[in-house]
């Protein structure tokens, strides 16, 4: 309790004037000259400002961020946020195999495939769609590459990271072939020196030009 020109003055109505500046009553010149109640005022006055001033910053933020859909990487990730996945024709064996899994992950993609949906139309679902088509890594850059790249090289669909289909390759030959071993040692230097994911990259790259 204090006494001020105004009639004595409690310590109960110093705070509720310090609440109201905050509410934006205002001061009614009845607070005491003690400068504890000054400091009070100023503390409430500077709290007010810096609390008001982070409110607005996240409230602005929140609304002019934009909000993007989930973007799984993973099959973890994929298969909570899909209702489908398509494959082609040739991943029958993909699909029994997905679903006599004894991974969770691997188990639920394999119950969520569908399978004979070309890649084309397979992407094109998957943007419209909670879909997403699964196949091998490079023959899926070079779809995206040619059918769903924009003019200055960006793309509505991405490729996860984790690979589900590996991509493979082959040259038929006859059986016994007595060229195989120098094919083979071919094959094999052409792979150790990643001669063909570079090849493919630049393939890549001359189809989003």
């Amino acid at each position: 309790m204090w006494v001020t020109r105004y009639g004595r003055l409690s310590g109960a109505l110093v705070v509720l004037e310090a609440v109201g500046t905050l509410l934006g009553q205002g001061l009614y010149g009845r607070l005491s000259a003690r400068h504890s109640n000054h400091i009070l005022i100023a503390c409430w006055l500077f709290f007010g400002v810096v609390v008001g001033t982070a409110y607005r910053s996240s409230l602005i933020a929140s609304l002019t961020v934009p909000k993007y859909p989930p973007r799984p990487e993973t099959v973890q990730e994929l298969v909570k946020v899909i209702e489908r996945a398509t494959i082609e024709p040739y991943g029958i064996s993909y699909k029994n195999f997905f679903t006599k899994s004894e991974y969770a992950a691997f188990s639920a993609l394999g119950r969520l495939m569908r399978v004979g949906v070309d890649i084309k139309d397979g992407l094109t679902d998957a943007l419209k769609m909670k879909r997403a088509h699964v196949g091998g890594q490079q023959y899926l850059q070079l779809s995206v590459a040619q059918y769903f790249t924009r003019i200055d090289g960006t793309s509505p669909i991405y490729i996860g990271r984790e690979i589900i289909i590996p991509s493979t390759s082959a040259w038929p030959i006859p059986h016994d072939a007595p060229f195989k071993p120098q094919l083979d040692s071919t094959v094999m230097a052409i792979t150790e020196a990643e001669s063909a994911t570079r090849c493919q990259s630049v393939h890549t790259k001359n189809d989003t030009q």
